[in-house]
């Protein structure tokens, strides 16, 4: 599967390959139900507090030298006079959707990307698929 950080042969290979079916084998098993119960919640309390509320898939761009939501926040004044719309406060990689279309969320994303590179010379890789 030749898989590595955010990819695999069926990512280098979008149309050649499906999985029907899958097994892991984990390195870090554990037989401490109760241990593994408590650092489960610690981490659903962690995300509840760093991760934006209501509709949103999530990042937005993957991070690159730096993390993306520093790249978003340096262009974020930029942003709001450019669109009607913008990445969360609370997390600058995180697009919150209310009540907005595809088409303008699609074109934030556009516009966030020309800013960056314009500022910075570099390409953001998109986290997400739009189709």
């Amino acid at each position: 599967m030749d898989f590595s950080y955010r990819n695999s042969i069926i990512k280098k290979n979008p149309n050649k390959y499906i999985v029907l079916s899958s097994k892991f084998m984990l390195n870090n098993k554990t037989d401490n139900i109760d241990e593994l119960i408590i650092k489960m919640k610690n981490r659903v309390k962690e995300k509840k507090i760093r991760e934006p509320k209501g509709y949103t898939f999530g990042s937005t761009f993957m991070n690159l030298e730096k993390p993306a939501w520093e790249y978003i926040e340096s262009i974020y004044l930029d942003l709001s006079e450019k669109s009607k719309i913008n990445f969360s406060n609370k997390h600058k990689n995180w697009i919150v959707n209310n009540d907005n279309s595809g088409s303008d969320i699609n074109q934030l994303i556009k516009v966030a990307v020309k800013l960056i590179n314009n500022k910075y010379k570099i390409d953001m890789k998109k986290e997400v698929d739009i189709i």
